[in-house]
């Protein structure tokens, strides 16, 4: 725990406190301020996204009311990128930056795959005399190092570069205060007319609002329905996304101009190249820099922070639930449907239909989006009517009822009421068709009983037969159940043959004994192997042999494959020991009695395995002989 801790100020980064507490301790080397703050000599303190966050709360002193994630939202940039990362990436990168592990950290945030590069620190020369009449000291600035931003929004201002790098380098100084860096540079602004200044203050201030309103993370399918409803409501897109890509780009290169978007590495690549505009419309599952973001909802008309408001999912009939329109019963018009089935349609541009059913039998559909609560008593098509409204109509015609007269009661067009009534009025004798012409229902169960009796003396004559033989000797017969009594037929039909597969192509039992000889001829040949010991393992014979992904993957077609490799596989132990007596061969050869260190070293072994009694053993052995051998030798 450190004795104290400067007080950090608004909008400051967390890299400024730390150099700030350096200076104001008097450390003369950084460090012993990188061991007091994180527990270690050398610690890799990135300005934007600096780690080792956890550590130095811990190290804080009692009472500073800083926690983890307070200080990563008001003091890094991290803020910045969360609205626009997914929501996993979001938490592993808090994560990391608590624990300490900053690998990856730029990369998963997706700010290494920006063209431009803001390679140091930036100030502005009106911040800078303000902090100055304030606190008596000037800091680094979160929002002035944020990519993207080139004019202060306070005060409108360009921001100015100074000579300490934005991200880690060899030969950065660990900790510098903003006094430092920016004590020699006369704060004196230019007069030159900047045309570019309202597209910059509009970015600046969104990145001002987003670092001061940390969002919650979950990029992807929520962003791209904002944006493709934005789109809509501009007429740059059908309601399901459809789009002309080059067109919107080409218009968004013209609202900001070239010249804008080189000064920020953001200009689209041309036709037919996809360009980011069309890939953040898309729903890419890239994770795209903020600054394409900011750029597209500027674009749009919208601020960032009404561009998150904005919802996730686009209801084009507005919420459930929805009004029956049946008028032949007592509820018209009260909300009693719940679902609505969504399809789309060609007309005006895919526009969506919503198909609404209720209880009662009745359903509709019409074809958004709602523009107004009125739009939901609004019928474009009848579905279905159902028994109530069938029952309905019969009832005003048996009391005399004029077409028109019941058509307006019920809210429907003379014409379809017509055909309604003739199908209520032809349903009694109208149970199939053929060949255009209608049949009376009489003659439809004389077709039932005498097509069911037909099949039943061909089942009677043929037993055997299977479902193919008997369709194919009854023919109309057959078909005609199949259409009209489909579930009768398959009671009373045979059950299904089993079938049989093609033969197999591969004789497996031959196969597997091919393979066990090949096994063991390859394990001697392994063996053999003049040089240095290979060890006989089942992976080096399968691999050998092209038989790994079949012993893998499929071994109950080669158990004895399988049997045979675990025979001739060898130990790790039998290994060693085959090892150190190839080397005592060795020793042999060359006539040399060496020393078992130098047999243990020779075969491979590391000082504590030759401390192992079974292999200390064969070394002793292997010495001993290869000493004896020497004396007869020379004796």
């Amino acid at each position: 725990m450190i004795g104290f801790f400067p007080e950090p100020y608004e909008d400051e980064l967390l890299f400024s406190v730390c150099s700030r507490y350096h200076q104001q301790a008097g450390y003369f080397s950084p460090s012993s301020s990188s061991r007091d703050l994180f527990g270690r000599k050398r610690v890799r303190m990135a300005p934007d996204l600096p780690c080792d966050i956890g550590v130095l709360i811990e190290r804080l002193p009692i009472g500073h009311g800083y926690d983890i994630h307070r200080m990563i939202d008001q003091h890094t940039l991290l803020p910045f990128y969360s609205p626009f990362v997914p929501h996993q990436r979001v938490l592993k990168t808090r994560r990391d930056m608590a624990e300490g592990r900053h690998h990856w950290l730029h990369l998963r945030l997706g700010v290494n795959t920006m063209k431009s590069k803001w390679e140091f620190l930036r100030y502005c020369a009106s911040c800078v005399d303000a902090d100055r009449q304030r606190y008596g000291e000037t800091y680094w600035h979160r929002l002035h190092q944020v990519p993207g931003v080139e004019v202060c929004p306070v005060h409108t201002a360009r921001l100015r570069n100074t000579a300490v790098p934005l991200r880690h380098s060899m030969g950065r100084e660990p900790f510098v205060t903003a006094e430092e860096a920016i004590a020699e540079i006369v704060t004196v602004e230019s007069d030159d007319p900047n045309p570019m200044l309202p597209a910059q203050l509009k970015i600046a201030n969104d990145v001002a609002w987003l670092l001061s309103h940390p969002q919650p993370s979950g990029y992807m399918l929520g962003h791209r329905q904002r944006y493709i409803g934005s789109l809509f409501e501009r007429g740059l897109s059908t309601y399901c996304g459809k789009l002309n890509t080059k067109n919107l780009t080409e218009q968004v290169v013209t609202y900001y101009s070239s010249e804008f978007l080189e000064t920020l590495e953001c200009r689209p690549r041309k036709w037919p190249h996809r360009s980011w505009v069309s890939e953040l419309v898309s729903g890419s599952e890239h994770t795209h820099p903020p600054l394409h973001h900011l750029l597209l909802i500027q674009f749009l008309g919208l601020s960032v922070e009404a561009f998150l408001q904005l919802p996730e999912s686009r209801l084009p009939f507005g919420k459930a639930p929805w009004p029956c329109l049946n008028r032949a019963n007592g509820h018209f018009g009260k909300n009693l449907i719940s679902q609505c089935r969504l399809a789309y349609t060609q007309r005006n541009g895919r526009k969506p239909r919503g198909i609404f059913r209720c209880s009662c039998g009745f359903s509709y559909s019409r074809v958004g989006p709602d523009v107004s609560e009125s739009n939901r008593f609004v019928i474009d098509r009848y579905v279905t009517f159902g028994n109530e409204f069938k029952e309905k109509v019969k009832e005003l015609l048996d009391e005399g009822r004029s077409i028109r007269d019941i058509a307006t009661q019920l809210n429907l067009a003379p014409r379809t009421l017509e055909k309604l009534v003739q199908r209520i009025r032809s349903k009694s004798t109208s149970v199939d068709r053929r060949g255009g012409k209608k049949r009376t229902l009489e003659e439809t169960q004389r077709l039932r009983k005498l097509n069911r009796r037909l099949l039943l003396d061909a089942l009677a004559e043929r037993p055997e037969a299977g479902r193919c033989e008997i369709q194919r000797d009854l023919g109309a017969p057959y078909n005609w159940l199949y259409k009209n009594d489909r579930s009768w037929l398959y009671s009373h039909l045979p059950s299904r043959k089993p079938t049989t597969g093609p033969p197999a192509r591969i004789d497996w039992d031959q196969k597997d004994l091919e393979f066990v000889a090949a096994v063991r001829a390859e394990a001697e040949k392994i063996l053999t192997f003049p040089g240095r010991p290979v060890r006989i393992s089942s992976t080096a014979i399968a691999r050998n042999l092209r038989i790994i992904e079949i012993v893998a993957k499929r071994p109950e077609k080669t158990p004895l494959t399988v049997q045979a490799l675990e025979e001739v596989v060898e130990t790790i132990d039998e290994y060693v020991i085959r090892r150190i007596l190839w080397v005592g061969s060795c020793y042999s050869e060359e006539g040399i009695s060496p020393a078992p260190w130098q047999v243990g070293a020779r075969a491979g072994l590391r000082w504590d395995q030759c401390k192992i009694p079974k292999f200390k053993t064969v070394i002793e052995e292997v010495v001993t002989q290869l000493s004896d051998q020497l004396c007869l030798r020379y004796a």
